[in-house]
C-alpha cells in the first residue's frame, strides 16, 4: 500500500544504517563504494566480476526502543557481503547479498542477524535508450527501534517492481509499472500488510535532461492482523501526480511531484479520505567541492499495529568535501506523523539532526565517524524521548 511513499524514504527508521546497509534518513552515511571498479574483484571475466565486501561498526544508542526512559548499550556490527554484476552489456544486472550481525555489550537487547538481498535488472543499460524495461526484487529481514510502538521490532520486507516504457514517439511517450510490497512482522502481534499498484505515465522529454509526466496510480491492498478474531482492513487507492525532473540553473538540479491520492479503508474500520502525496529533492551545487540537497515528503502508509499514519518531513543535507579523500556532511529536518483509524488516534513531532566525517582514500575503502540525534514529541506519553547515536564505521571491497 502507498508505495509512492516508500520511494520517499518516508518512514522513521533510524538506526538501519547501522543494523543493516539500507541507507534511510536520517543517519549520515560513509560515501558509497563504488563496484564499477574492476580492480577489486574475487572473481571477473570479460562479462561479469564478483565482489566481496566486509564491514563493519562499533558505537552506542542511548535508547535501544526510540521510547520514554528506553535502555541504551554500546553495541558493535560485522557486516560480510557479495555483489555480482555484469558490465560491458547491453543489460545491466546486479545481484547484492549481505548479512548484519549485531551484539549488544550489556545485553539489553538481544543479538541479531539481519538479510538483506536484491536483484537488479534493465535493457537496455543506458536509461536514456529506448524503449527500456526494468526489474528489481528485493529481500530485506530487520530488527529496529520503531518509535511507533516503542520496542525493537523484526520485519520482513518482500518488494518486487517491473516496469518500462511501452510506448515512445520523439519527445512523448508512455512508461508502465507494476509493483507489490509485503511486510510481515516476527511478532505475532503486529499486522501483516501488502500492496500492489499499476502506474501509467505519460511523459514529455523536451530534451535529455528534462522530463515533465503526468502519472495515475491504481492500487489495492490490506493489513491483516495475525491473531485470530481481530478484523482485516482493506484499502482501494487511486492516485494522480505531476513530476518534473529538470536542470533549474547552472548548478541547480532537482526531481519533484506533488499529486493527491483518493484512499478508502474498509474492514475493522472505515474511512475515505483525500491525502496529499509529494516527493523528490532539488541539489544546489554551492561549489565544486560542496552542495546542499532538500528533500520533502508527504506521503502515508500503515503501522505494525494495523492504523493508517500519515507522514510529512523535509529532509536538508549539507556535503563538504574537506580536502584529499575527507568529506563532512551534516543534516537535519523535521518530520509529523499522524495516526487515525476511524478517528484521529495519536500524533507525533520530532527533529533530528546528523553529521559525519568520512575518509575514502580508495574506492575499496571507506572510514566513517557518524552522530545522529532524534529528539521527539508525542500526544502519547511513552512516544516522548530523545535518543543520541554515534558510531565509528568501516567498509573493505576485494
Amino acid at each position: 500500500m502507498f508505495s509512492r511513499f516508500s520511494i520517499c524514504q518516508a518512514r522513521t527508521d533510524y538506526t538501519r544504517r547501522v543494523y543493516s546497509r539500507a541507507a534511510v534518513f536520517p543517519i549520515i552515511v560513509g560515501l558509497t563504494m563504488s563496484v564499477n571498479s574492476t580492480k577489486a574483484a574475487l572473481y571477473q571475466s570479460s562479462d561479469w566480476a564478483v565482489v566481496g565486501k566486509v564491514g563493519g561498526s562499533v558505537g552506542y544508542d542511548s535508547n535501544l526502543t526510540a521510547s520514554a526512559g528506553g535502555p541504551g548499550d554500546g553495541f558493535a556490527t560485522f557486516e560480510p557481503g557479495v555483489i555480482v554484476k555484469r558490465y560491458d552489456s547491453d543489460s545491466k544486472f546486479e545481484f547484492s547479498g549481505g548479512l548484519v550481525g549485531t551484539t549488544f555489550f550489556d545485553g539489553r537487547s538481544p543479538s541479531q542477524i539481519d538479510v538483506d538481498t536484491s536483484v537488479d535488472y534493465a535493457y537496455p543499460y543506458n536509461d536514456e535508450q529506448l524503449p527500456r524495461l526494468t526489474g528489481y526484487a528485493r529481500f530485506h529481514r530487520s530488527t529496529i527501534a520503531d518509535p511507533t510502538v516503542g520496542k525493537r521490532i523484526t520485519s520482513e520486507v518482500y518488494t518486487l517492481t517491473s516496469g518500462g516504457r511501452v510506448y515512445s514517439s520523439g519527445k512523448w511517450g508512455i512508461d508502465a509499472s507494476l509493483s507489490y510490497n509485503r511486510t510481515q512482522y516476527a511478532a505475532s502481534i503486529f499486522n501483516t500488510s501488502q500492496d500492489g499498484e499499476l502506474t501509467l505515465s505519460l511523459a514529455f522529454n523536451p530534451s535529455p535532461v528534462t522530463e515533465y509526466s503526468i502519472n495515475v496510480v491504481s492500487g489495492v491492498g490490506d493489513t491483516v492482523p495475525t491473531i485470530v478474531g481481530n478484523d482485516r482492513v482493506n484499502n482501494i487507492e487511486e492516485e494522480i501526480t505531476f513530476k518534473a525532473q529538470t536542470d533549474l540553473a547552472s548548478k541547480t538540479t532537482g526531481s519533484l511531484f506533488v499529486g493527491a491520492e483518493m484512499a478508502r479503508f474498509r474492514g475493522d474500520y472505515r474511512r475515505t479520505e483525500l491525502i496529499p502525496v509529494a516527493g523528490g529533492e532539488v541539489i544546489w551545487n554551492v561549489t565544486q567541492r560542496g552542495y546542499i540537497k532538500a528533500a520533502p515528503s508527504i506521503g502515508v502508509d500503515y503501522t505494525p499495529d494495523g492504523e493508517v499514519r500519515d507522514i510529512t518531513k523535509l529532509t536538508l543535507i549539507y556535503h563538504q568535501t574537506i580536502f584529499g579523500a575527507w568529506a563532512w556532511e551534516v543534516s537535519s529536518g523535521p518530520e509529523w506523523r499522524s495516526y487515525h483509524q476511524d478517528v484521529h488516534t495519536r500524533s507525533d513531532r520530532d527533529i533530528t539532526i546528523g553529521s559525519s566525517i568520512d575518509y575514502q582514500p580508495s574506492d575499496r575503502f571507506t572510514v566513517s565517524f557518524s552522530y545522529t540525534g532524534t529528539f521527539q514529541g508525542s500526544s502519547v506519553d511513552y512516544a516522548n524521548f530523545n535518543r543520541h547515536l554515534t558510531y565509528f564505521s568501516t567498509e573493505y571491497h576485494f
